[in-house]
């Protein structure tokens, strides 16, 4: 069942007339309920054993590691992070493992049989692994108690907003939202069902659309000449946000119909003024928890104090304050880039972000004199463009690793982007509306729809950048007003929406992780 579909409209709207018909009490369990279809529906029924495996191992564990008497509970919990870390590692990266393995032997004429168990992936492995994790932590911290329904439990794994691709739940942040019963309201619904609109406007007029960009350049880049390498790069970094974030927006306004509002993942990230910055808008959830249980655990541990005190006796308190931190951001950062597929291009794009982020903290102060020297205005407008477009093209480089096939082809892709005749052909007005443009966009209609779109998209993340809510904002327009915007919307989905043979609405990016 896909998130962009009849079914799930249909699913959507009989589990929303149900929760609010049941008693109170009991609306955790239409949820929890709601959740199982849901799962069941959207991919391979069997695969839902995993699930049930992992939550049932995390309760149990939770349940000992809770108890005062408990005599090893550091053991049960190692043994059961091992345990889920094992069957995400075999179910989701195994086929990467053994492609790389097939590369690597094929150097030495051995040829390895072709292996592919993507059918047994569990829907969502990467985003429940985390959750329970997380979950089992904080009650090995003490942070939280142990969960004492199992059941309970089980919704907060699978709850089926965020079960596909995230946000990352904190049980602690999600507790009473999940398992209180929630009335109806008039705001909660008229809100949760704008922002599956403005999720599904992202999603099927700008992310498909600039797919249709992208994806045959980034297929065959060297059929293209360098103009055309910036415009796929550049449609590609707009397709992953529009269709993430679009992704984020439609499963965040189902739940907040529901009455339960989940974290934001997106905080208008492309207006970001440093690198730093961005990541902290940018897929919010999981740099959270990376930070809480990778980072901070590395930098408390014996091991790395240890550490700065060695390079703190050959190298001094600066080189001390910066060795480990940047070592230990190192980690976190190839763990991301496993995370998010274990590849080489993943990998690859992981240390580029962890060596912009590091040379951004260590240039700084030279930065800051280089301003001061210069007597740079930086309080103005065109130094924030700048700013802003520095962090864009940073950050565009990794998405050019994301988005290649292999480490290798984005190498290449990079280089290609470079190869023009001169500088007057990519200032060329014939390229700029050439037949090979034209096409890719979908003719001169589909152009405009993207260019049109694509700047209602930039006035309304700025508007909210600067602390405008566009909901509460269009809540208080007149009402005739209000549904010309609301059904222009609508039209525009059903007019404009790239639809078509071939084309997978279910198919999020993230969704895939």
């Amino acid at each position: 069942m896909g998130l962009i579909s009849l079914q799930f409209g249909l699913f959507f709207l009989g589990l929303l007339l149900f929760y609010y018909i049941a008693p109170l009490k009991i609306r955790w369990w239409v949820l929890l309920a709601g959740s199982v279809i849901f799962y069941l529906l959207s991919a391979t029924p069997y695969t839902a054993l995993y699930l049930i495996i992992s939550a049932l191992i995390v309760y149990l564990a939770s349940k000992y590691i809770e108890k005062e008497s408990a005599q090893y509970k550091r053991a049960v919990y190692t043994i059961t992070i091992i345990i889920n870390i094992i069957l995400l590692a075999m179910l989701k990266y195994l086929n990467g493992l053994w492609i790389t393995c097939e590369r690597l032997f094929s150097f030495a004429g051995i040829a390895l049989p072709p292996v592919n168990i993507g059918w047994a992936v569990p829907l969502g492995i990467s985003f429940y692994t985390l959750q329970l994790i997380g979950y089992l932590t904080d009650v090995y911290w003490n942070i939280n108690p142990a969960q004492k329904n199992p059941a309970k439990l089980a919704l907060f794994a699978s709850y089926f907003p965020s079960i596909s691709s995230g946000p990352i739940l904190r049980y602690s942040q999600i507790e009473k939202e999940l398992f209180d019963g929630h009335t109806a309201s008039y705001k909660n619904i008229t809100f949760g069902m704008q922002r599956i609109l403005w999720g599904l406007f992202k999603k099927i007029i700008i992310a498909e659309r600039m797919a249709a960009v992208a994806k045959p350049i980034f297929a065959d880049f060297n059929a293209y000449n360098g103009f055309y390498i910036w415009i796929g790069l550049l449609a590609a970094v707009i397709r992953l946000y529009t269709d993430f974030s679009g992704n984020m927006d439609i499963m965040l306004g189902v739940s907040e119909c529901f009455g339960i509002h989940l974290p934001e993942n997106f905080t208008q990230p492309f207006f970001s003024l440093t690198f730093q910055e961005f990541w902290q808008r940018w897929h919010i959830t999981l740099g959270g928890w990376l930070k809480d249980y990778i980072l901070y655990p590395i930098l408390r541990s014996k091991i790395w104090i240890k550490f700065g005190r060695y390079i703190k006796k050959r190298f001094g308190k600066k080189a001390a304050k910066l060795a480990p931190t940047f070592s230990a951001v190192l980690i976190m950062w190839l763990i991301n880039g496993v995370w998010h597929g274990g590849y080489g291009n993943f990998i690859v794009m992981a240390v580029w972000f962890w060596c912009a982020l590091t040379a951004g903290q260590l240039f700084e102060p030279a930065g800051d004199k280089i301003v001061r020297l210069l007597k740079i205005n930086t309080d103005c407008f065109s130094w924030r463009i700048f700013r802003r477009t520095r962090t864009f093209a940073v950050y565009s480089i990794g998405v050019l690793f994301f988005c290649s096939p292999n480490a290798a082809a984005a190498f290449n892709m990079g280089k290609q982007a470079f190869f023009a005749n001169n500088i007057f052909d990519l200032l060329s007005s014939k390229t700029f509306v050439s037949n090979d443009l034209l096409e890719l966009c979908g003719g001169k209609i589909g152009l405009h729809v993207l260019l049109l779109s694509a700047a209602i998209l930039f006035g309304v993340e700025s508007y909210q950048n600067r602390g405008g809510n566009i909901r509460e904002w269009l809540a208080n327009q007149n009402i005739v007003f209000r549904w010309i915007i609301l059904f222009g919307l609508i039209f525009a989905i059903l007019l404009f929406g790239v639809y078509g043979p071939g084309y997978d609405a279910a198919e999020f990016i993230y969704a895939g992780l």
